[in-house]
């Protein structure tokens, strides 16, 4: 009898997970066959870290979730905040995230990847041996790169790190990322700011060479996940099903790499862009990407407060360069803007915790 009871008592357990599985899949069909609920995603063409959402369309996993997205494309993160009436979630560079958490009102609800290394300086050869040799980027050295971004904050904390020089020290010019190739290529600058896939064509075309990245200083420069609180307050269920169909996208993508290098060369070709085959490839190897358990590492779901995780001390080192010598100013604290609910959510319901698990 007591061995039949520990039989029972071990069984118990085993036979309740098999009734959530069963639940779970039956959920899953329930939303394949409902009805599909729009929501607006606005994204970036040819970025590596929007990538996740071509996947989800060309394996169907929006159907599965019982979403029907539309996609609004933007040429850049600027206008694409300035636009957030428009849309309801969304995948930015880290900078735009932080002035549409500023200015309006939206939330840092996950991120996709980290592009340390892929927000680079990049010059010469000649250039780059003579600043390793002096351990130190000459004063009076023309740059040319797009001004309150990702890359001019890589460029003014390589300064420092790089013989102590700053902004101030050098000739700085302003100017979007393709007009930045146009002055590397012309000689109207000897160091460039960029990031990918534009400085993998500094590289490949005409022979740049990255010497100090986001990876030589930062805890990580990473791509966003941002919704407009509003919406996100009043949809949260649609918030986390559109965040577990971006993680199960992010696993394929892991187990899938040179599926993903061919969608992205492919994607970006609908638009006009191309990306090498080496490009690609490099954006792969470059730029990690994060699954649910990791995301909800380092965003900070298991520590006190998000100020403390890799994500908040990354985001607030920006924050603090973006408002640094604007008088009346103070840089936002993570816990103002970031929302690590959806992402729980997503963690602790067995439907949505399966389908971002999925592979």
């Amino acid at each position: 009898m007591k061995h039949t009871d520990s039989l029972t008592a071990t069984a118990l357990p085993f036979k309740a997970f098999i009734k959530t599985l069963v639940s779970a899949t039956l959920c899953l069909a329930a939303w394949s066959s409902a009805a599909q609920t729009p929501i607006r995603i606005s994204t970036q063409p040819g970025l590596y870290f929007t990538l996740p959402l071509h996947v989800a369309t060309a394996n169907g996993y929006w159907k599965e979730a019982g979403l029907s997205p539309s996609f609004l494309p933007f040429a850049a993160g600027v206008p694409q905040i300035k636009a957030n009436a428009d849309w309801d979630v969304g995948l930015t560079g880290v900078v735009p995230a932080l002035i549409g958490a500023k200015d309006f009102n939206l939330i840092t609800i996950g991120i996709v990847d980290d592009q340390s290394r892929t927000n680079a300086l990049l010059a010469p050869k000649e250039f780059v041996d003579r600043v390793r040799a002096e351990k130190q980027i000459p004063k009076g050295t023309k740059f040319a790169l797009t001004l309150n971004s990702s890359a001019d904050y890589t460029a003014q904390t390589c300064l420092a790190l790089w013989g102590g020089n700053t902004k101030s020290d050098m000739e700085y010019k302003g100017a979007s990322q393709s007009d930045v190739i146009k002055a590397g290529v012309a000689g109207e600058a000897q160091v460039v700011g960029l990031w990918a896939p534009n400085m993998y064509t500094m590289q490949e075309k005409h022979g740049f060479v990255p010497f100090c990245s986001g990876k030589d200083f930062s805890p990580g420069i990473f791509g966003t996940v941002v919704a407009n609180r509003a919406y996100a307050s009043a949809n949260s269920a649609m918030v986390s099903k559109f965040l577990a169909v971006l993680l199960r996208s992010i696993n394929w993508m892991k187990d899938n790499p040179v599926k993903a290098q061919a969608l992205l060369i492919a994607t970006a070709a609908k638009d006009g862009i191309v990306i090498s085959a080496s490009a690609a490839k490099s954006d792969v190897d470059l730029r990690p990407i994060f699954n649910l358990t990791q995301q909800l590492d380092i965003m900070g779901a298991t520590t006190a407060n998000v100020n403390d995780s890799v994500v908040g001390r990354s985001l607030f080192s920006i924050n603090v360069f973006l408002n640094e010598g604007k008088t009346g100013t103070r840089a936002m604290r993570p816990e103002a803007f970031v929302d690590v609910s959806y992402l729980k959510r997503v963690g602790d319901d067995p439907v949505l915790s399966k389908m971002a698990n999925a592979k």
